[in-house]
């Protein structure tokens, strides 16, 4: 086994038995991480929780519903970390403590004592719940015989009392010497002030101690800043090359054992919810799958399959080139530039995109220049190319009108859209042009319900879950979508015009979809004989699935790029969505309190600007919605943005300089991250990180 500098990496605790970087004379303390490394779960955390929550709840003067107390939850963790140090990233709470505030915020009188009930649950059962992972106890008992003291480091909300019976449990507690808890001690392993503790406490050199972990920032990075060994235990290497065979196989399983459940429970949501004289209009590319499967469940239904997208809907809602044109690009295609003036409305290959590239020429220009205030001002008092673009505009938005006409006639009584979500907003457009849409029906939607416009799973009845789906929108489309490329336009013959596609999105794709596919074919034979999943499991399911994907799924589709322009250039790939995919930060997302009152917020975010007002050195993370609500308070003091999105590095915003992530370890002062609703996906970037992490959404 190779080590670099002071640096390690294995697939099983095994693979150590006979290590020199372990077994040597210089190595006087073996630590070791404790959850996914020493130990793992015989079953996911959230069902441990989910069966004490039902527990207590029973003995409740006000019972909870499930999904009350995940928000409840998510609130509580937000409460505590404020009075616990909010803004210490070290600081991590306790499990009573924690539980103590939901209970508390619940409206239970004795919410400590109920705390501490569920509490001494939920304990009982993650110790039931553990075990050894592979050639563990063996490790332990060579670093015995070798004189080693072994010691347990971990970032945890359990305490003393809890891992004392862990380790009892495991029948282990004779051999471990010492255990550092970031709850006891107010340090965590992620800032690397655990490391440094440890090292002054058991007052020995950096080089004989040696340490295993799984995560690469808390017990890898952090432990090699502090000159400690570590050691990296990771199953998913990077490095390691899995045959084709091998990633088919994953794909395939992950289609049918994951994917397919969670369209098969949407199919039996849609069919329950859909009067028989409404007729399904499923819409491209999105819900191709889920029309396919709703045909294969239901085939005496009503529905249909149809080329529409964000593209139709701006035709349908735009008609010349303003100011205001101008803004809602800015808002919704701020990376694709003056470019955008064309990818929005379909305008390939017409008369407008041909005088923008003129325009472009005339004004020193290029097209992926962005849409500043000195560019619009230019574009507006154009009026040539403003007249270019209304005709161009118009004929496109005839021939969509014509394709849509020949799916809503006037002979339709009413149209149901179906969608993967995630807002609804293609549905406000249409029902304008067409009254025979009255609803739309979507898998996922992250606005409150309102008439006409439904989701599956919703904001409204279980807020933790649809947060988390939006997480990994991006991935759940794509598994989802018909095998072309983005739609550009409707031709004059009422057909679908499509971008080109890679091979290697290809080949992942319909391999997943032969999954699905199969895994239908299964559902349905069950659907039939009364076995069915609610929505709600399926959707854990595939969620914790993503999160804990194989090996070889996760080399297959690392190297598959997301479809989020509408010219269907990649901007983000999957590599970026799942690079954390192993887990997350403990507590979960932090959720947004709808019911705020309006001065309850307005102080929320006075709050922050007054907290940001002495900074040295403000970095703001993300460019997108949440960037154009903070940055009146604080443009002044931004240092530099930082976005994912590939096409922005380089250039201005306001004259502020976007740079990629890379740029995180220059800050040296405080990052406020501005994206909404992805918290998961942004805070692995950010551990470790020198300067102070604020999440705008903790304080919306």
């Amino acid at each position: 086994m190779g080590a670099g500098e002071n640096f390690v990496q294995i697939q099983t605790l095994q693979q150590l038995h006979h290590d020199d970087v372990v077994f040597n004379t210089k190595t006087k303390i073996l630590s070791l991480d404790f959850f996914d490394t020493l130990v793992k779960r015989k079953r996911a955390e959230s069902w441990i929780i989910r069966e004490a929550f039902f527990t207590v709840n029973q003995q409740l003067s006000n019972p909870l519903t499930w999904e009350q107390f995940w928000l409840l939850r998510e609130q509580a963790y937000a409460e505590t970390g404020r009075t616990n140090g909010r803004f210490d990233a070290a600081q991590e709470v306790t499990l009573h403590t924690w539980y103590s505030a939901l209970f508390r915020i619940a409206g239970c009188q004795s919410h400590d004592a109920v705390a501490a009930r569920f509490c001494t649950l939920l304990e009982n059962a993650e110790r039931e719940n553990l075990e050894l992972n592979d050639g563990a106890r063996k490790l332990l008992l060579k670093a015995r015989e070798a004189g080693h003291r072994i010691i347990l480091l971990s970032d945890t909300y359990y305490d003393d009392n809890a891992f004392a019976g862990f380790l009892s449990h495991l029948g282990i507690s004779a051999l471990i010497d010492a255990i550092y808890l970031s709850c006891e001690l107010g340090l965590n392993k992620a800032s690397g002030r655990l490391f440094h503790h440890v090292l002054r406490k058991e007052q020995i050199p950096a080089s004989a101690f040696v340490h295993i972990g799984d995560n690469p920032n808390a017990d890898i990075r952090q432990a090699q800043k502090n000159q400690i060994t570590a050691i990296h235990l990771s199953p998913d290497q990077p490095d390691r090359q899995y045959s084709r065979d091998e990633q088919k196989q994953a794909l395939i399983e992950f289609g049918r054992s994951n994917v397919a459940p969670l369209i098969a429970a949407f199919c039996r949501w849609l069919h329950a919810n859909t009067p028989a004289n409404v007729k399904l209009v499923f819409l491209a590319r999105d819900g191709f799958l889920a029309y396919s499967a709703y045909q294969s469940l239901y085939p005496q239904a009503n529905a249909s399959y149809a080329y529409i997208n964000r593209v139709v809907s701006n035709q349908l809602s735009v008609c010349a080139l303003d100011k205001n044109t101008i803004s809602f690009v800015l808002r919704r295609y701020r990376a694709d530039g003056l470019s955008a003036l064309v990818k929005a409305f379909g305008l390939f290959d017409s008369p407008f995109s041909a005088a923008l590239t003129a325009f472009c020429e005339k004004n020193g220009f290029s097209m992926e220049h962005l849409l500043d205030e000195a560019c619009s001002e230019k574009i507006c008092g154009d009026g040539e190319l403003k007249s270019t673009f209304a005709s161009s505009l118009e004929v496109r938005r005839s021939q969509s009108i014509r394709y849509l006409e020949n799916i809503f006639s006037p002979d339709t009584l009413e149209c149901c859209l179906v969608d993967v979500g995630w807002r609804g907003s293609i549905f406000q457009s249409l029902a304008q042009q067409f009254p025979c849409i009255r609803s739309v029906r979507l898998l996922c939607l992250t606005e409150e319900p309102q008439r006409g416009l439904q989701g599956a799973v919703n904001t409204l009845d279980n807020p933790s879950l649809t947060q988390a789906m939006s997480e990994y929108r991006d991935i759940l489309e794509w598994l989802m979508s018909e095998q072309v490329g983005a739609i550009k336009y409707i031709d004059g013959d009422c057909l679908p015009v499509f971008q080109p596609q890679e091979n290697v999105s290809q080949w992942a794709k319909t391999t997943v979809q032969q999954g699905i596919r199969e895994g239908i074919v299964g559902l349905k034979t069950e659907a039939e004989s009364g076995r069915e999943q609610t929505l709600s499991v399926t959707v854990e399911q595939w969620l914790s699935a993503l999160k804990g994907c194989s090996p070889a799924f996760y080399a297959a589709i690392q190297s598959v790029d997301t479809e989020m322009g509408i010219d269907g250039k990649s901007q983000v790939s999957f590599a970026d969505l799942l690079r954390n995919h192993g887990g997350s930060p403990k507590g979960g997302l932090v959720a947004s309190q709808k019911a705020m009152e309006k001065q309850a917020l307005i102080g929320q975010v006075l709050d922050l600007v007054d907290r940001l007002t002495d900074c040295r050195q403000l970095v703001l993370y993300g460019a997108g919605s949440g960037f154009n609500f903070i940055l009146p308070f604080v443009k002044d003091r931004v240092a530099w943005i930082v976005d994912i999105n590939r096409q922005l590095h380089g250039k201005y915003i306001d004259g502020i300089l976007v740079k990629g992530t890379d740029s995180l370890e220059q800050a040296t002062d405080t990052i406020l991250v501005t994206v909404i609703g992805r918290k998961n996906q942004v805070a692995p970037f950010l551990v470790g990180v020198r300067a102070d992490v604020l999440f705008l959404e903790d304080f919306l």
